[in-house]
């Protein structure tokens, strides 16, 4: 064994105190770096749900109306020309609008309602003008059965016809034999709820 001087030994070694020395600055900047880095590269990951609800319902014009929206012109019940002399039972049914369509999911419970019009007493009536009027009934069948009262829900087929819903009026007026010559009208509101 070799017996060096303890300063050749650390000469030949290369190693010298001076070069052990770290800075303090460049310490701590290190640290922080190592301390913040981590988290800013952290993945968490995150859920929530999404989710639809689809009822059945219809639509006019294809679009959803505002609760209690004015439909608009929904047709004519057009009775025709007669004489004055005629005693016949007239039938006629609703011609639609064609600008006005109800389309609805099948088997959606869809109800109507038809008032009494501008001229009830008792009974629809036509009027020609303040003193003459002709009664007239509406019904749901074209053979004049199956009369639709005034203001009560009556329910309306959606499964036959769900992509341009009927409204089912159809109407009888029994000629008085001596009707004043004139143009007799009236207006009835009909009210869809589904």
């Amino acid at each position: 064994m070799v017996d060096l001087p303890v300063g050749a030994w650390q000469r030949d070694v290369g190693v010298q105190r001076s070069s052990m020395r770290i800075d303090p600055f460049r310490a701590f900047v290190g640290w922080l770096l190592a301390a913040f880095s981590v988290p800013c590269l952290a993945v968490t990951p995150g859920e929530f749900q999404v989710s639809a609800q689809i009822e059945a319902g219809c639509l006019v014009n294809a679009g959803i109306p505002a609760d209690g929206a004015d439909l608009g012109d929904l047709g004519i019940l057009d009775f025709g020309t007669h004489s004055s002399l005629s005693t016949a039972t007239v039938q006629a049914s609703l011609i639609r609008n064609a600008g006005v369509v109800l389309s609805c999911t099948p088997g959606t419970e869809l109800a109507m309602q038809v008032d009494g019009g501008q001229n009830f007493n008792g009974n629809r009536r036509l009027r020609l003008d303040a003193d003459t009027l002709l009664s007239y009934r509406i019904f749901r069948q074209a053979n004049c059965t199956d009369e639709i009262p005034v203001s009560l829900d009556l329910q309306i087929d959606t499964t036959n016809s769900s992509d341009n819903v009927v409204i089912p009026i159809h109407g009888c007026v029994v000629l008085p034999g001596n009707a004043e010559p004139g143009t007799y009208q009236d207006t009835l509101v009909v009210t869809v709820t589904w």
